[in-house]
This record gives structure tokens, C-alpha cells and sequence, in this order.
């Protein structure tokens, strides 16, 4: 019979300070599916939550708001692109001296670096209010490729785990790729994430 275990590579340099720490891979690999089902739940429960909060009226009305926001400064940020590009033709026609130019392009590529920043912000906070909203798309995605997964795969782990603390056969610590995006979703969606 063949047993495979996991073994910490560490504990020899580190000698007595940190004592010899293996665990059968079946036991680990059990743990770790159990971890990612949980893991899973979560995210179903705080998407579902999302969902049903981005249906309601005051929503969609929000929506409708930050839409017409994100109207109003995509028209400003065309029409700071065509100040540009007439400050340059007035440049080169003798308008204006270089330093004059540079000067004033200078203060409407600042305002067209704020109106992208914005632009940006608005989007991304349209996207997290529509109805159905699941998480940015890598982690919906990964997400979605592994609900109902019953049994732990290589590529499951590695699309979920950064890394895998062991301090012994009993006490890990797990850092989860999605980690950030998923808490923001749970706190967003007023899940407990117990």
C-alpha cells in the first residue's frame, strides 16, 4: 500500500525551533476541499445577496443616476480632448507662445486625468449595481467553473490558493487568491461571513 504525505521542507533548517510537520495528502487534500466549499458557499450566498439588493428600485434608480453622472463627463472629457487638440492647431499657427501652450495643455490634461479617474470610479461602482452582478469577472469566473465541485482538483486549488501554512497536523493557515474581491462582495452584500 502507497501513502503519500505532505512534508514541511522548512523544519530541517530550522532544526528543534521548528519540529518535523507531515500530514497523509488524503487528510490535507480533505481539509483543503472542505476549506473551498466553504469558500464557495460564501461567495453563492454574498452573489445572491448582491443580486437581489441590485433588483430593488432605490437601485435602479441609483444606476440611473450615476448613468447620467457618467454621461456628463464622458461629454466633458470629449470636450476637454477638443480644447486640446484646438490648443495645438492655435500652437502651431503662432497663437500662442510654447510657454503659454504648455502651460495650458498642461492644466487640461489634469483635468482630463481627473474626468478618467471619475470615469473610471463611476463605472466600476455601475458595474457592482447591476442586477446581476457576481463578483469582478476573474473571480466570477473561477467561481462559476467550480460551484458543486465535490472533489479537489490541482487546478481548483491553484485558481484558489496563494499559499498553505502549516503548523502542524491540526492548525493551517490558507491565503485565498480571491481573498480581497470576495470580502468586498460579502460586505457589500451584508453577508456573515462567520
Amino acid at each position: 500500500m502507497n501513502y503519500s504525505t505532505y512534508v514541511c521542507r522548512r523544519a530541517a533548517t530550522y532544526g528543534e525551533a521548528d519540529p518535523p510537520k507531515n500530514i497523509k495528502a488524503e487528510t490535507m487534500e480533505g481539509i483543503i476541499m472542505e476549506l473551498l466549499k466553504a469558500h464557495i458557499s460564501l461567495y453563492v450566498d454574498a452573489r445572491g445577496r448582491m443580486r437581489v439588493l441590485n433588483r430593488k428600485p432605490e437601485t435602479a434608480e441609483k444606476r440611473s443616476a450615476l448613468g447620467k453622472e457618467l454621461s456628463g463627463k464622458e461629454a466633458r472629457r470629449e470636450k476637454i480632448a477638443g480644447f486640446i487638440r484646438a490648443l495645438y492647431a492655435d500652437f502651431a499657427d503662432g497663437v500662442f507662445s510654447e510657454e503659454e501652450y504648455l502651460e495650458m495643455k498642461a492644466g487640461y490634461v489634469s483635468e482630463l486625468e481627473a474626468l478618467d479617474a471619475g470615469i473610471a470610479r463611476l463605472e466600476a461602482e455601475m458595474e457592482r449595481l447591476a442586477p446581476d452582478y457576481a463578483g469582478n469577472g476573474e473571480m466570477a469566473a473561477a467561481f462559476g467553473k467550480y460551484l458543486g465541485a465535490e472533489e479537489l482538483t490541482k487546478e481548483m486549488a491553484q485558481t484558489f490558493i496563494r499559499k498553505i501554512v502549516c503548523y502542524g497536523s491540526d492548525r493551517f493557515e490558507v491565503e485565498y487568491t480571491f481573498a480581497e474581491e470576495l470580502a468586498e462582495l460579502v460586505e457589500k452584500g451584508g453577508v456573515d461571513a462567520a
